[in-house]
């Protein structure tokens, strides 16, 4: 509640900088704006994301959104089915320490819900929504979360699961990720 963006987004500029990325929601799950989809950071009293915005515009500023993307804490704790999952069924985590929701779980409607939020709701030149695509940091680049399992053996007739030590099997599965990622 101390922050003022103005001086925040006044020395910005003079430090020559030409753009400024807004945090609207981040890996705890935590939005920074007025959401009736998300959850607004209980620590906040205010919209802090349209305070940085009209900010950083009067001072000349391009803004980008952030938004993470997939590594979101509130949504994996109170919807631990959205979790995305490992072969073994074990929930996949980023650092052994955050939660990852799967994109082909509901959590694709409740993201989609935030982008219309801010984008209909703010002036932003820009959405960076980080951890799109599944996340390459993981060992494997596939999720195998009941959801994904459903879409696969849906779009394919094909068990997810099946052939997961063939190459070639694999290489199927792993470019069928890629595609339902970019449908997200």
């Amino acid at each position: 509640d101390q922050i003022d963006a103005e001086d925040f987004m006044r020395k910005a500029r003079k430090a020559h900088t030409e753009c400024i990325v807004v945090q609207t929601k981040s890996h705890w799950g935590y939005a920074y704006y007025d959401t009736k989809v998300g959850t607004r950071h209980p620590g906040l009293s205010f919209d802090l994301v349209a305070r940085m915005v009209d900010a950083a515009h009067r001072n000349g500023l391009a803004v980008v959104a952030y938004y993470s993307g997939h590594v979101d804490m509130q949504s994996a704790l109170n919807h631990p089915d959205w979790q995305g999952r490992n072969a073994d069924g074990a929930a996949t985590r980023f650092g052994n320490q955050w939660y990852w929701c799967c994109h082909n779980s509901p959590y694709r409607e409740y993201a989609q819900g935030m982008f219309r939020e801010i984008a209909e709701n703010y002036d932003f030149d820009g959405l960076f929504v980080d951890g799109v695509p599944w996340p390459r940091w993981f060992g494997d680049a596939i999720c195998y979360c009941h959801w994904c399992q459903a879409q696969f053996q849906k779009d394919t007739s094909e068990s997810l699961l099946a052939g997961l030590n063939d190459p070639r099997a694999y290489k199927q599965r792993l470019q069928w990720a890629f595609d339902s990622s970019e449908k997200y």
